[in-house]
């Protein structure tokens, strides 16, 4: 999608004013239609009054009025008597002579960029999307296994770590029970109720209980120790500064693979 400028004042442009409500809407269709061709504010004399439908649209004309499609003509002679178009022998120092079957926009490249800036705009993204394609597939094929010295090596341990160990794997409930995850301990078993905890107060299930509570809180800490390191990595990218986006040109960003990017630093 391309965009054209617009001065937010445009409204209380004098040359605005004088070409009335049919004048401006044929003018901004027409800035659309230079813009999205790339003819440099070219517009065929024979494209001209077809830009606009004017159905349901009158004006008054002399002693009576003109309405639909018959409003085209008049549009066009209001932006030629208002200098914001012009035809083939005009006196405007800063417009090229457009030829006869042509209008020009008035100043159109003062404002807008010309097709060649777009065309080397366009494909100079194109050279750098392609590039950055090339080192991903790079990077991609040196495999998982660097990914977790890649992403760690600027991030400091945490100077308050949680008394309890960091486990890479999650808290599993299967049939009641819990799975062990790299705990201190070996979860504890109750002889007296094997099949569960008998929910009175049996020492041996309250052990169990006890067990299952604290090693609930260290896998919840653990979370949120994964979660902040996740965020500081995030934070330390050059890239993305913690926004987790990426520019990439043309108003298109793509999202930040902060372990895939340091694979195409290294690479």
């Amino acid at each position: 999608m391309a965009w054209i400028k617009v001065d937010d004042s445009f409204y209380d442009n004098d040359k605005m004013l004088a070409a009335g409500t049919i004048g401006r809407d044929l003018y901004w269709h027409g800035m659309a239609y230079c813009n999205r061709n790339l003819t440099d504010g070219l517009i065929p004399k024979g494209r001209a009054q077809s830009l606009v439908d004017f159905t349901g649209t009158a004006v008054l004309v002399g002693p009576g009025g003109v309405d639909g499609q018959g409003c085209a003509p008049i549009a066009v002679e209001r932006l030629l008597e208002a200098d914001l178009w012009h035809e083939d022998g005009h006196d405007c120092p800063t417009c090229i002579q457009p030829g006869p079957r042509h209008y020009i926009v008035h100043d159109y490249l003062k404002y807008q960029f010309s097709k060649a800036q777009i065309e080397e705009k366009s494909e100079a993204n194109k050279k750098r999307v392609d590039a950055w394609r090339r080192r991903r597939n790079t990077g991609n094929a040196v495999g998982n296994a660097l990914h977790t010295p890649l992403l760690t090596e600027h991030v400091h341990d945490n100077p308050n770590p949680t008394p309890t160990p960091i486990s890479t794997s999650p808290l599993v409930a299967k049939e009641g029970e819990v799975a062990l995850r790299n705990a201190r301990e070996a979860r504890p078993n109750c002889s007296k109720h094997p099949g569960g905890d008998d929910g009175g107060a049996c020492r041996g299930c309250m052990k169990v209980r006890q067990w299952d509570e604290s090693n609930a809180v260290a896998l919840k800490a653990d979370e949120l120790e994964a979660k902040r390191r996740a965020r500081e990595v995030a934070e330390r990218c050059p890239d993305c500064r913690g926004t987790n986006l990426i520019d990439i040109g043309d108003d298109l960003t793509r999202k930040c693979n902060h372990q895939q990017k340091r694979k195409e630093i290294e690479a």
